[in-house]
């Protein structure tokens, strides 16, 4: 039954991602880096790291629907990847050390301030 759970999370997971990237992409910004994909990483190791600390006890069931099924797939590293090879293809050498170095040290960070946070 919890596999059945976690499937369900993470396709709510991965619908918020889809219609969270499409609201953010038509926001009037731009940026030389994939600002949607990288908020919604951001904002999901940050939950992570919030659902990780507070749901320790029960981790088993509620946490596991949560990690692994909603912000599993709520967060994205193959867009991550992908985006990342992309930017590398087109040279824009700037642009790519910001996404790794904002992506990669930013989530970490936001991890810990979720799970930090009381």
């Amino acid at each position: 039954m919890i596999s059945v759970s976690i499937a369900c999370a993470g396709g709510l997971g991965a619908l918020s991602r889809f219609m969270l990237s499409i609201w953010l992409s038509r926001l009037p910004w731009r940026t030389s880096v994939p600002l949607p994909i990288l908020l919604i990483n951001l904002a999901g190791a940050f939950l992570l790291g919030f659902v990780h600390a507070h749901l320790q006890a029960d981790f088993e069931s509620v946490g596991l629907i949560l990690t692994t099924g909603f912000l599993g797939a709520f967060t994205t590293f193959s867009t991550f990847s992908m985006e990342s090879i992309e930017l590398f293809m087109q040279k824009r050498w700037q642009s790519l050390l910001i996404y790794l170095s904002v992506s990669i040290i930013g989530c970490l960070f936001f991890y810990l301030i979720g799970y930090y946070l009381n």
